[in-house]
């Protein structure tokens, strides 16, 4: 960080050609800059982190991705690969056609790209890119946090010194000769900015350009493009015109009904001080539940593939051994060895009604938002083109399931597990189970063991057998009741 004082020595010096070193080793310019009469004015000290510009799209997106990308055998063709490779999910934008031939990035793209980077190079990338590249998104991340401790801010440091300590491999694959690049040298001011001015996420762009849709994007198509300034200036005021006139309407609209309520019948009111004084008000709605509620789940009323039969669910969705396995939690939830009559009979043409998906309601998290989350979680086999509907690829979500409950965990993935879901169906009444609720079939993987060093992530893969102690069938009753 340079300072104000000096900066404007080093351009009168250079004014009267005395040529100073400083000068062009700051990349200074002879003019006379707006703040030098500002008073109590530190111009270098104003200037923010920029999220959007600084981090998304130029360290990440513009650098790394570049760089990664000319390390790797097969270049961008590669890179491509790897992303259409990789498992789709509702949340989550799936680069269909690679990275390459996208032209025009927006800042949920480059997010989105940066969650399942380090997945697509893993196994086809150098470790040492690999630590560099985790560096970088821990960093991002890092600064994202809308609140910081000293805590934080030390693990965005190291995050940073990572890099460095990494980055040489650019230099060995002949990627890069040096790093002095204004947008990398931006990310040692973050700490000191985010002390000074708060958090990163208050100054980024990303906010201000979403305008871009309203007052310009949307402005412009309105006009017909011929003399729009002039145009899009109008059809800006009008639009302020008519938010400004339903703002009126809705405050007589509530101004008239109060009226309307206090001079009905019985409906004298009373002084808002004094009733809160009486201790005669209700404050359910000003309370906050510490408990959250439960969470809870939710099926389309007719399934989406009726009378689905077993051979289906076998070839098509994956339940290996789908007969055996069903036999035996039939006999495990009823607590007896025989079945009923009509579970004693089940073939490979036995059908069942199954669902392509559910959604699962997670109560909120108050650190992050106070709305529920929605997840939906997909059972689907591929469809192939039928007339005018397009091919359809498979879809089997992977999903976090508690294996043991408690509160003696140490560690976030304490009691959690991997299972990937294949059928969501319903067992009929007349085979003897606990039959209220779906069951799930699905396909375990092996634990949480000790992560990556590189990458710091899990390798898991699917459990062969059983792999649980109840089998492949999980009864959603059971799991959200």
């Amino acid at each position: 960080m340079k300072e104000p004082e000096e900066v404007l020595r080093i351009i009168a010096e250079a004014a009267r050609g005395e040529r100073p070193a400083e000068f062009k080793q700051y990349g200074l310019r002879l003019i006379q800059p707006f703040w030098s009469d500002l008073p109590h004015c530190n111009i270098f000290a104003c200037i923010t982190p920029d999220l959007l510009h600084q981090l998304h799209k130029g360290v990440f997106k513009d650098h790394t991705v570049s760089w990664a990308t000319e390390c790797i055998d097969g270049g961008a063709k590669e890179i491509d690969y790897c992303f259409k490779a990789m498992p789709t999910h509702p949340t989550l934008r799936h680069f269909k056609k690679g990275i390459s031939l996208v032209t025009q990035w927006t800042g949920t793209e480059y997010k989105n790209m940066e969650k399942v980077f380090l997945g697509v190079l893993t196994g086809a990338s150098d470790p040492a890119v690999l630590r560099v590249v985790r560096a970088v998104l821990d960093f991002i991340y890092f600064a994202h946090f809308e609140a910081h401790s000293d805590n934080s801010l030390s693990r965005l440091n190291d995050a940073w010194t990572d890099f460095h300590a990494n980055k040489h491999v650019f230099v060995d694959c002949g990627v890069r000769e040096h790093f002095n690049i204004p947008k990398f040298h931006s990310t040692c001011h973050y700490e000191s900015s985010i002390r000074r001015l708060g958090s990163a996420d208050g100054y980024n762009t990303e906010g201000s350009e979403r305008l871009h849709i309203d007052y310009a994007k949307q402005a412009y198509a309105s006009s017909n493009k011929r003399h729009y300034v002039q145009q899009m200036t109008t059809w800006l005021t009008r639009q302020e015109a008519v938010q400004r006139f339903s703002a009126y309407l809705q405050w007589v609209e509530s101004l008239a009904s109060h009226v309307a309520s206090s001079n009905a019948p019985g409906g004298d009111s009373v002084d808002e001080e004094e009733d809160m004084d009486s201790g005669d008000v209700d404050n359910t709605d000003w309370h906050l539940d510490p408990q959250p509620t439960a969470a809870a789940y939710s099926v389309a009323k007719e399934p989406g593939l009726p009378n689905t039969p077993v051979h289906s669910l076998q070839d098509n969705f994956g339940c290996i051994d789908f007969v055996r396995a069903l036999e035996h939690f039939l006999r495990h939830s009823s607590g007896t060895q025989a079945l009923p009559p009509a579970a004693q009979n089940i073939t490979s043409t036995t059908r069942f009604n199954v669902y392509k998906r559910m959604t699962v309601h997670l109560p909120s998290l108050r650190q992050v938002s106070s709305v529920p989350t929605k997840d939906t979680i997909r059972a689907m086999p591929k469809q192939a083109t039928s007339g005018l509907r397009k091919a359809v690829p498979a879809h089997f979500d992977t999903v976090l399931a508690w294996e043991q409950s408690g509160d003696d965990r140490q560690h976030p993935l304490d009691g959690l597990c991997v299972a990937r879901v294949r059928a969501i169906f319903r067992v009929p009444d007349s085979y003897g189970a606990c039959t209220e609720h779906p069951l799930a079939y699905v396909e375990w993987f092996t634990p949480f063991r000790t992560p990556v060093s590189d990458i710091g992530m899990y390798k898991l893969s699917p459990v062969t057998g059983v792999g649980q102690e109840d089998g492949p069938f999980v009864d959603l009753g059971k799991c959200f009741g």
